[in-house]
């Protein structure tokens, strides 16, 4: 494991010198006080995370559906997106549509994010 690792760490540090900051927004769980009759919590997380965006290939989009627009990000593994969680790259704010993690022998060292506007 100790090999995937390392690999893990390189991904990172690419992604770091040719990526941008970004971040997967998540809604935070609510919670109902009967008490007091009030809902405290929700809203938005945004967990960093560092990533860039690749073109579709003909064979990725062949084998998805890949709508006009969409777009292929790559993302670190320090956080793991969520199927509802969005991806913030600036100003987009963008819709997660497909997850595919990318771990040889279970240790994650990227994730591949279809993302629609």
């Amino acid at each position: 494991m100790a090999f995937y690792d390392d690999m893990a760490a390189t991904v990172t540090e690419l992604l770091d010198e040719f990526g941008r900051e970004m971040a997967l927004r998540r809604s935070a769980e609510s919670s109902y006080d009967p008490a007091t009759g009030e809902t405290t919590g929700g809203g938005k997380v945004d967990l960093p995370t560092i990533g860039l965006f690749r073109s579709m290939t003909a064979e990725y989009a062949a084998t998805n559906q890949v709508l006009a627009g969409d777009r292929l990000a790559i993302v670190d593994a320090s956080q793991e997106p969520g199927a509802s969680d969005r991806l913030v790259a600036g100003t987009d704010v963008l819709t997660i549509v497909r997850i595919e993690a990318i771990n040889p022998a279970g240790t994650p060292l990227a994730y591949r994010l279809q993302v629609r506007s």
